[in-house]
């Protein structure tokens, strides 16, 4: 069983024949026309990939998966036993979680009147190569603090003058807010 979860429409399939109701969620039954790549596991610090794909899909689909929000949607593939209930399959208790990761690549393959999109996801452990970069500016605070109004100046601070262990040339604005044109030596930044 495999789930992205795309905005506003999450995309939910297993590989059996038929409709499917687990975790109060319907997923469709993509038999055939759905693989799984290999998953792979070492004891490396690595990070491997595997591919999902399905074949047959219809041109909505088509169109979610070329959205440019498609990229770094979360995806979780589930190895679980199936058994048949009646006319309907029920999954066996406790699915065994085989991959927790992000949504990278979506290539769209079409053949005559079918159509092949593969997605690649990459294990979570990839966002430990992603560098986190903040800055002291204004918009970084705002997102972490909002409201907060610590770092409103902090682009104008490189644009103006700092004299340090000097007098205050006459006419210039005072860093520590001494007289303007005092003479007063400022240390303060």
């Amino acid at each position: 069983m495999a789930e992205i979860d795309y905005p506003g429409a999450p995309f939910r399939a297993w590989t059996g024949p038929t409709q499917l109701v687990w975790d109060a969620k319907e997923w469709s039954g993509v038999g055939n026309l759905g693989g799984i790549s290999a998953v792979q596991e070492s004891s490396s610090p690595e990070a491997p990939a595997m591919t999902l794909e399905i074949s047959g899909i219809s041109s909505a689909s088509i169109a979610l998966a070329l959205d440019e929000t498609s990229q770094r949607r979360r995806a979780t593939v589930w190895l679980s036993i199936f058994e048949l209930v009646g006319e309907a399959w029920q999954v066996v208790p406790d699915p065994w979680r085989l991959r927790r990761g992000w949504t990278d690549v979506h290539k769209l393959m079409i053949s005559g009147k079918t159509a092949t999109i593969q997605v690649t996801v990459e294990s979570i452990f990839v966002r430990l190569k992603t560098a986190r970069t903040m800055r002291y500016s204004d918009a970084d605070q705002q997102r972490l603090f909002p409201g907060d109004t610590g770092f409103r100046y902090a682009n104008t601070i490189g644009e103006r003058p700092i004299y340090w262990g000097v007098a205050t040339p006459t006419g210039a604005i005072s860093n520590a807010g001494g007289n303007i044109g005092s003479g007063r030596v400022n240390y303060a930044l």
